[in-house]
């Protein structure tokens, strides 16, 4: 078996979780977790917790919505409950995983398989989360990695068979300090395992299916801080308003936040009016700066840069000024470019674009 060098210079835990165990652990923000499918087909089954409010958990739906995509894959951000950027996929070499097929329990081996009593990651996942104090409730939609599920042009979906190589590895990045927890699946008739394989004309295998295989470990490292990552991360936030047009909420590329231009928008219901006057659209504003600049890790002490325009800028200037220099410490105060234009979209009076530097 051949497995790729995945690098060992930044490597500060090198742990094997055995076959069809659990494993967890908080991971700092900016560390690196990396999850190695040490002799191939193993699926993994994953899911993760804001450290601070682990009642905030991985939203699968949050994540596809935001990248309009159902597979998870290099420059995925996994998106929980209320929008936060939990991890970002810094690298893979298996290319997609998926984030759609939800992990196997006693009651689906059976609705599925015809079998109770087996080992599963719904048990596995309740054993791992106790450690840390959840329970049940904490387990929703998850991450397979190294188990793909393509949707058929008719809507059909299965799990495809043994498509990960000895030595493949994702890399994921807390974008926080995160909670992971991962079950190395133990399932005996998952056909992405190279163990179970359904028979021409059947979507899933049953308990008559299985053919020569096991299960296998997989390992674990924590890398104390990022790897060398050039990629770009187009971030659109759930909880920022819609977008008006193609542009992405906040652009981050080495460590850079480039924040698109917030206008007046109610983020709940982007067909209401814009409030009226500079105070109201002030505030405004930068709640929707907020909100994006939350999504991708940062908040407003993080600025550097930031550009305002105005439709009124004798009029409206000095109020907005009152307004703007509470959001910001005095010794904290970012350069600041402020511009008269003659119209913004939806008529607005004000619009803030940002630049912030990730903590």
């Amino acid at each position: 078996m051949t497995i790729r060098d995945v690098g060992a210079d930044n490597i500060v835990l090198d742990e094997i979780v055995p076959a069809g165990r659990p494993w967890g652990r908080v991971i700092k923000k900016d560390e690196v977790l990396r999850i190695i499918d040490l002799e191939g087909q193993q699926a993994v089954d994953f899911l993760c917790y804001d450290a601070a409010n682990p009642g905030d958990r991985y939203n699968a739906m949050n994540t596809i919505k935001v990248q309009r995509h159902v597979r998870i894959t290099r420059g995925t951000v996994l998106y929980s409950d209320s929008g936060a950027a939990l991890f970002t996929v810094t690298d893979d070499t298996l290319g997609w995983h998926d984030t759609i097929y939800g992990c196997c329990s006693d009651a689906n081996n059976f609705l599925r398989y015809a079998v109770r009593g087996e080992p599963n990651c719904y048990a596995n996942f309740l054993e791992i989360l106790r450690v840390f104090g959840l329970d049940r409730s904490a387990i929703v939609g998850n991450v397979n990695f190294f188990m793909q599920v393509p949707i058929k042009a008719g809507g059909e979906a299965a799990i495809a068979s043994g498509v990960s190589p000895p030595g493949s590895f994702v890399e994921l990045r807390a974008d926080r300090d995160a909670l992971a927890v991962l079950s190395n699946c133990p399932q005996m008739h998952n056909p992405s395992m190279g163990i179970a394989r359904p028979p021409s004309g059947r979507s899933c295998a049953g308990p008559d299916d299985l053919h020569e295989g096991q299960l296998t470990p997989v390992q674990i490292h924590y890398l104390e801080r990022e790897a060398p990552v050039t990629d770009i991360v187009f971030h659109l936030i759930p909880n920022a308003p819609k977008p008006v047009a193609p542009y992405s909420h906040v652009v981050e590329c080495d460590g850079w936040l480039f924040v698109t231009g917030q206008l007046a928008t109610d983020p709940d219901d982007d067909s209401l009016p814009l409030p009226e006057g500079i105070e109201a659209q002030t505030h405004k504003v930068m709640d929707n700066l907020k909100r994006a600049l939350a999504g991708a890790g940062a908040g407003f002490e993080h600025v550097v840069c930031i550009r305002i325009f105005l439709t009124n800028f004798k009029g409206d200037y000095a109020a907005m000024n009152r307004i703007y220099q509470t959001y910001f410490a005095n010794d904290r105060l970012p350069a600041r470019t402020t511009i008269g234009v003659t119209h913004l979209a939806r008529d607005g009076i004000i619009e803030i674009d940002m630049i912030a530097k990730r903590p």
